[in-house]
């Protein structure tokens, strides 16, 4: 068993998509750590705040993909930074093509202009594990890179994460 979790920062609204099991995809311009293929990672909502373009992008994810009830339940309230808000099982990274990225919009809900050719790399996730069902979130201080940092393994168990 790890004494630490790495933890990936991401900007909300995509973080709490991923809680939710809405994004299983993560969109990066680089592959993923092969270290971390195949751990669990904890998903981080970095501080930084969701443009409003940003914003926009999730309710037209929404509206296109989803039945209108589910776009209108969905809450576009600010959602909580600075927390990790789910865990999740690395399970592969793979670089894709424009209309793969296009054709798997529905599992990275990223604004189809992200896409980069030659670099844009989709991170599958799976076995997520959301925080947002416990009465606690985790106040997380990051540190380390922009991406990357860790945690302590216990306190995400003590949290009731199964690890």
């Amino acid at each position: 068993m790890p004494l630490n979790i790495p933890v990936l920062a991401v900007r909300q609204e995509w973080a709490h998509l991923i809680a939710t099991s809405y994004k299983i995809d993560e969109h990066r311009l680089y592959p993923a750590p092969i270290k971390y293929i195949g751990k669990d990672i904890a998903i981080y909502a970095s501080l930084t705040a969701p443009k409003k373009e940003e914003t926009q992008a999730i309710k037209d994810f929404f509206k296109v993909n989803y039945s209108k009830g589910r776009a209108e339940r969905w809450d576009f309230q600010p959602k909580p930074r600075g927390y990790i808000v789910a865990v999740a099982t690395l399970k592969n990274s793979r670089r894709v093509s424009r209309e793969e990225f296009n054709s798997s919009y529905l599992t990275h809900a990223n604004p189809l202009s992200w896409y980069v050719p030659g670099k844009s790399h989709l991170w599958r996730l799976c076995n997520i594990r959301p925080l947002y069902r416990l009465d606690n979130l985790i106040k997380f201080k990051f540190s380390g890179s922009m991406v990357w940092s860790s945690i302590p393994a216990e306190t995400l168990r003590a949290q009731g994460v199964g690890l």
